[in-house]
C-alpha cells in the first residue's frame, strides 16, 4: 500500500502549504508462512519406534521469521524448540523434541501440531510429515510363554520346546546342557517350535524383543535328562 502527500496539498489555519512532498509506503503479506519440509523420528534403536525414555524428534523449515511458533507432540507441550538462524534471516529451521514418559503420550502413533504465525499477522498449522515418516509408541512388552515340555518333566535325549509368542518376531532360546545353545526360531500364528539336544539336565529361558526395544519377560523351565538304560 503507497501512500502520496504532494507538496501544496495541505493548508493550515495561517494558509501555509506544505512545501514538501512525501511518500509512505507498506507491504502487507496475506500469505501464510510455509512450513515444509517436515519430519519426524526417535532416538530408538528403530526410529519409526518410541518407548519409554526415548526422545520424540521434529525437524521443520519455516519461510519466515514466525512472530510465534508453538509445537506440541502426542498433544503434549513440546520439552524444547530451538530455531536457527535466531531471529533469521529466513528461511529457519526449528527442531522440537518430547522425552517420551511411562504413561504419556499414549500408545500408538505420534500425531503433532506446528503453529506457526508471521507478521500480517497470518498464521499455518502443520499435522503431518512431508516425508510420511511417523513414530509409534510402543511400551507393550512381547508375551513368551513354554507349553512343552512342562516344567520339571522328564525329557529323553532328543526333545522339542514349544510355546507361544509374538508373530513375526524372533524367539531366542538360551541356558544350559542343550544344543544350539542359544539357538533362534521363528514365531508363527503365535508359536513357536525348536528342537534340541540334551547333553545334561537341561535349563532354558526363552524371551522376545519387539521393534520398539520391549523385552519380553522370559519364561524359563528345567528338565530331567532319562537315558534308555542297554539292554
Amino acid at each position: 500500500v503507497t501512500i502520496q502527500v504532494p507538496a501544496s496539498s495541505m493548508t493550515d489555519i495561517a494558509t501555509n502549504n506544505n512545501t514538501v512532498s512525501n511518500t509512505l509506503s507498506v507491504t502487507y503479506d496475506a500469505l501464510p508462512p510455509t512450513i515444509t519440509p517436515v519430519t519426524i523420528n526417535s532416538n530408538n534403536i528403530n526410529p519409526q519406534f518410541a518407548t519409554t525414555g526415548d526422545t520424540i524428534t521434529l525437524v521443520y523449515t519455516v519461510d519466515t521469521v514466525p512472530t510465534t511458533n508453538t509445537v506440541t507432540i502426542g498433544t503434549l507441550p513440546a520439552d524444547t524448540l530451538n530455531c536457527l538462524p535466531a531471529g533469521g534471516p529466513a528461511p529457519i529451521v526449528c527442531t522440537a523434541t518430547l522425552l517420551v514418559g511411562a504413561v504419556s503420550p499414549i500408545n500408538g502413533v505420534v500425531p503433532f501440531e506446528i503453529m506457526v504465525t508471521a507478521p500480517g499477522p497470518v498464521s499455518q498449522t502443520t499435522v503431518s510429515t512431508s516425508d510420511g515418516s511417523s513414530v509409534t509408541i510402543d511400551r507393550t512388552l512381547p508375551v513368551v510363554t513354554i507349553t512343552s515340555p512342562t516344567n520339571g518333566s522328564t525329557i529323553g535325549m532328543l526333545f522339542t520346546l514349544t510355546g507361544t509368542c509374538e508373530s513375526g518376531l524372533p524367539v531366542v532360546i538360551s541356558g544350559s546342557n542343550f544344543t544350539p545353545n542359544p539357538t533362534t526360531v521363528s514365531c508363527v500364528a503365535g508359536t513357536y517350535s525348536a528342537p534340541l539336544t540334551a547333553t545334561g539336565n537341561p535349563s532354558v529361558s526363552v524371551t522376545q524383543t519387539d521393534l520398539a526395544g520391549n523385552v519380553a519377560i522370559p519364561a524359563t523351565g528345567s528338565y530331567v535328562l532319562v537315558t534308555a538304560l542297554p539292554v
